[in-house]
């Protein structure tokens, strides 16, 4: 079986988004933790999530798991192999890719690369 999510149009994909900023502050003002696992490829998308954080009193900090596009496409193409997530098109892995902006320093984040021990990883920068 082949999951395929296609959203066409940049209007869908605003609605999109929004609605998950508008789920994300909800659970903050619930005082819940938030995990929000997205591509935000931009940092115009990581500062909007940021300042929802912020505006509701939480902390955010930025997991850049950092892998070469090469690497990247390697996944991609196991995946399509095994099926296990959704498939994501060729354009869209091109468009994420050649307009990914990488955190900077003002961004709050920490950096995970491949070939790291992802258990040690996580103690390290999560000793609670």
């Amino acid at each position: 079986m082949t999951r395929v999510l296609i959203i066409e149009d940049k209007a869908e994909w605003q609605e999109t988004y929004r609605l998950a900023y508008k789920k994300i502050e909800e659970l903050l003002r619930q005082g819940k933790n938030v995990i929000y696992d997205a591509t935000n490829f931009t940092k115009e998308q990581r500062a909007e999530a940021k300042k929802i954080a912020e505006n509701n009193g939480a902390a955010s900090i930025i997991i850049f798991v950092d892998i070469p596009k090469e690497v990247a496409l390697k996944r991609l193409q196991n995946n399509r192999a095994t099926n296990h997530r959704f498939n994501v098109t060729d354009e869209d892995f091109t468009q994420v890719a050649d307009n990914f902006e990488a955190p900077t320093q003002d961004e709050n984040f920490i950096r995970y690369t491949s070939g790291l021990d992802p258990i040690q990883w996580i103690k390290d920068n999560f000793p609670n």
